[in-house]
């Protein structure tokens, strides 16, 4: 075997002397203390004599490469003189193949665990063959992270003719003759298979035995200085659950194929799999093939195929609620929206007994509603789409605004709401919409679950978070409602009391929190009362003054006549029939407003192409064509596009709503609608309209 070649860790050329970054080498001091010839010019005449052409390269902390020591020989080969080479390497990087040239980077960056790395690598000089030489070399790492490898190059036999990476290996092979040194084939096949941590598995059905080395062997967990095992061994390190097919792999004569690719799960515990790719030999009665453990591949397949079901089931679900919501907020369109005409109707008055009757119903519909919009609200923050914009917050200031929101009920049951917070308090990072939402049904379930003439305390704390805590007065509750408080639904019994809810309010105050990097947690005693605490992250930057709340005037009891302007003329295309019996309700309202209807698309574009129209209401899901194809061809129309077109439908969701804003309609009204905001902002679209006529 060849000596792969060593040396003092520092290089000895004089180039390469402490005043060039490199430490002294003291035996080189002691040899110059002696009046000896100079050592460098000794240590080159002595690898210059060494079989073989022997090298020494370094590498820096910082990536320079150079050859502080190399035999002539190497100079002649690369045609790169030897003082070029310890000044810098990167000339001869040129001149190494490129394929051989990235192994060696390989092995740089990950020296083997032998400490020696062994191939053929290819070298010419600028327009000259290619020679292939065999060459061994060994790392050496230096104090401060640099390099030094110290190898020996032998050339190939027929080296010269050597053009390709087959015929490198094959001239490799050939040296392996002609130095029987260097490793075999087999040998390099061993260490290859072992590097990959690939097994090599034999299996003698006809005798019942298998070969495993050292690697399959801990692979399948057994003694790795054993080799050959028994049929039945064997199988009993195989999973219960695959020992069948573990058991036809030994009768190779009844596979199908001469091929095959199978996982295994090992025992005792199956949480480690193996895959064996093994052909048939010697007429199908010995496999023999490899084997691999996947079980990390096979655990990401599983998180990746989890990770798709999951989002093929959450897809499914958005598109369940939102066919929910539309199919239940069309017949509340028509509920909500007669009820609204009938309390408004000024020449049809009701009797007060019938006004109560009509109130009731109008209350059922908007809690069924308010229902549906928690339900769709609760399947947004589970799946991500809500979007929180979280900034900078004064809970105080929110605080304050939430109680005048909710002041009208606590007065009607006589609560006192204290809202003790330091006007210094440092602020929170939150979505304040959210914050809003959370802090509002906080407030008011304390109120709807508090004694008669009760107290709510609100306070907030600064500490590593900021936590703002609500204390009420109350029934309080068990460890066991406590348990389960978060449960969409479960009203812990108050379902059977005359206090109001769905179910749903701390189902989405849970989830809001979570969402804005905070938690709640819920302190409470029956009889004594409750406690909710809020803890959100501290930002770092001072509040912004929140907007003031947008003033919500009542409208009148039915919107004002339109009588001065010209005759308006509106296209509804709309597929319900009770939804277009309101819609002409509402116009028969207003003496110069016409209403033209198409219950299809197709229908839609030809009242279109016949009418002189001032506005365009369009459903979304048509039969025929969708609104969004109905509204792409009057945008197409040169006749048309100047149509203002509005979308109403009863799919609420934001994303549905942004999509068609996106796609070119003007606004986006949404069902059930709202008798007097809609004839308002009617007034609104056809005011511009009729001022220009």
């Amino acid at each position: 075997m060849h000596p792969t070649a060593r040396f003092p860790t520092s290089p000895l050329h004089p180039a390469s002397t402490p005043a060039s970054g490199h430490r002294a080498d003291p035996v080189v001091g002691m040899m110059r203390r002696r009046n000896d010839p100079d050592p460098a010019i000794e240590w080159q005449s002595l690898v210059n004599k060494l079989p073989g052409m022997v090298f020494r390269l370094h590498c820096t902390p910082l990536g320079r490469w150079t050859v502080p020591m190399a035999s002539n020989e190497i100079a002649r080969v690369c045609g790169i003189g030897l003082k070029a080479l310890r000044e810098d390497a990167r000339d001869l990087m040129t001149r190494i193949h490129p394929d051989d040239l990235e192994a060696i980077r390989v092995a740089h960056l990950h020296p083997p665990p032998a400490n020696t790395v062994r191939r053929v690598v290819r070298i010419r000089r600028p327009g000259g063959p290619w020679m292939s030489f065999e060459t061994s070399a060994s790392p050496e790492r230096e104090h401060d992270g640099g390099w030094y490898w110290n190898g020996l190059l032998v050339p190939c036999p027929e080296s010269a003719t050597a053009s390709t990476p087959s015929e490198a290996i094959a001239s490799a092979d050939a040296a392996v003759v002609a130095h029987p040194s260097i490793s075999p084939p087999v040998d390099r096949w061993r260490r290859a298979t072992a590097l990959a941590e690939m097994g090599v598995v034999e299996i003698n059905a006809e005798e019942g035995w298998l070969e495993l080395d050292s690697v399959a062997c801990l692979h399948h967990g057994l003694d790795v200085t054993r080799s050959r095992w028994s049929a039945d061994t064997w199988l009993e390190r195989i999973c219960a659950e695959d020992r069948d097919a573990a058991r036809a792999l030994i009768s190779a004569p009844s596979l199908a194929e001469d091929r095959i690719r199978i996982p295994l799960r090992i025992e005792p515990t199956a949480s480690r799999t193996l895959e064996f790719l093994l052909e048939r030999v010697d007429g199908g009665d010995r496999l023999v093939g490899t084997c691999i453990d996947v079980t990390r591949r096979k655990a990401i397949e599983t998180l990746q195929q989890d990770k798709l079901d999951a989002e093929k089931a959450s897809r499914s679900k958005s598109e369940f609620m939102s066919r929910v919501s539309h199919e239940l907020r069309t017949p509340l369109n028509g509920i909500l929206g007669f009820a609204q005409l009938m309390a408004l109707d000024r020449e049809h008055p009701l009797s007060v007994a019938q006004a109560q009757r009509l109130d009731v119903l109008r209350q059922s519909g908007t809690k069924l509603l308010s229902l549906i919009d928690q339900l769709l609200e609760v399947s947004r923050i589970e799946q991500g789409k809500m979007r929180l914009r979280n900034r900078p917050i004064d809970v105080r200031l929110l605080v304050e605004r939430c109680a005048v929101e909710v002041m009208p009920l606590a007065q009607e049951r006589g609560i006192e709401i204290l809202v003790e917070i330091p006007a210094d308090s440092r602020a929170v990072r939150a979505d304040p919409d959210a914050l809003e939402q959370v802090v509002t049904n906080l407030l008011s379930n304390a109120i709807k679950y508090n004694r008669p003439k009760g107290r709510i305390r609100v306070r907030f704390e600064n500490g590593e978070q900021g936590v703002l805590t609500v204390d009420d007065t109350g029934i309080g509750m068990s460890q066991d409602q406590i348990d389960r408080l978060f449960e969409p639904f479960n009203r812990l019994g108050a379902e059977r009391s005359d206090t109001q809810g769905s179910g749903l309010g701390l189902v989405i105050t849970r989830k809001l929190v979570k969402a804005m990097g905070g938690k709640i947690e819920v302190l409470s005693r029956p009889g004594r009362g409750t406690r909710f605490a809020v803890s959100l992250p501290l930002s770092k930057t001072r509040a912004a003054v929140l907007p003031a709340p947008a003033e919500d005037p009542r409208p009148p009891e039915f919107p004002a006549l339109d009588t001065k302007s010209a005759e308006q003329v509106v296209l509804y295309v709309e597929d319900d029939e009770v939804n277009t019996i309101l819609m002409e309700q509402i116009f028969s309202s207003q003496p110069n407003w016409r209403l033209v209807t198409a219950s299809t698309g197709p229908e839609g574009l030809e009242m279109v192409r016949h009418n002189d129209l001032s506005l365009v209401l369009l459903d979304l899901n048509l039969p025929g064509l969708s609104g969004f194809e109905v509204l792409e061809k009057i945008r197409a129309s040169e006749s048309t596009r100047h149509l203002r077109c509005i979308a109403l439908s009863a799919d609420a969701l934001p994303q549905q709503i942004r999509h068609a804003l996106s796609q070119g309609f003007d606004d986006y009204w949404t069902k059930p609608i709202d008798v007097s905001s809609v004839i308002a902002k009617l007034h609104e679209e056809l005011r511009p309209v009729s001022e220009s006529g």
